[in-house]
């Protein structure tokens, strides 16, 4: 992830005067869920060099959209996908010079109490429940229905599948057993330390890459 170019990004709103003049300027930041862990660390280095505040709003990117479109006052957007980001600029809600790709994310599944963990053994009795992410809001969702309905599994998981609103909720139904294994970000399961005998990382050509735009 591209974590510097973030914080240039950060540091370059603050010079050319895009905030509040104040003595210590407030940077509202809206992130998508999967990005929250590296956004968290970006702004504990930002303040240490800054004489800025950062405030965090992590959320699905449908809904970031959502509020950024019906006039919600963040200086920064890092969405989970490209379409989101170019949507505002097209709308003329952010200028064409700030967009970049700055992160690109990848898929894993995610199954604690498999021996082994594989698409297959999701079929198992055990597993009464498969999380995904909404596919309507969150792009690592419809990665996953994309990549489910290219092996066939979509419809005969349909039965077991649940949905996150985003991708945080996602990874937290299969940390709370609601869920016994669920299509999660990479990023969270390293973020969370999880062992990497609970997880399979999905190939990236299964899927549509997951290109983050902010």
């Amino acid at each position: 992830m591209r974590a510097a170019f973030v914080f240039t990004l950060l540091l370059s709103l603050l010079n050319v005067g895009f905030l509040r003049a104040e003595e210590a300027p407030e940077l509202r930041v809206a992130v998508a869920a999967n990005f929250f862990a590296p956004a968290q660390k970006i702004a504990s280095r930002f303040k240490k060099t800054q004489n800025a505040e950062v405030t965090i709003i992590s959320g699905s990117t449908g809904k970031l959209f959502a509020q950024i479109s019906n006039g919600a006052p963040f200086d920064v957007f890092l969405g989970a996908d490209t379409a989101r980001p170019h949507r505002l600029v097209a709308e003329g809600k952010a200028p064409l010079p700030s967009f970049m790709v700055y992160a690109r994310g990848q898929l894993a599944l995610w199954c604690p109490k498999c021996s082994k963990v594989s698409l297959a053994a999701l079929d198992d009795p055990t597993v009464e429940h498969v999380a995904l992410a909404n596919p309507k809001l969150a792009p690592y969702g419809s990665a996953t229905e994309h990549l489910l309905s290219e092996t066939g599994d979509y419809k005969k998981l349909q039965t077991k599948l649940v949905f996150g609103e985003n991708i945080a909720s996602t990874y937290a139904l299969v940390a709370s057993g609601s869920a016994q294994a669920g299509f999660v970000a990479l990023s969270s399961l390293i973020a969370g330390e999880v062992a990497e005998s609970e997880y399979l990382i999905v190939p990236v050509e299964s899927y549509p890459a997951i290109e983050q735009g902010g």
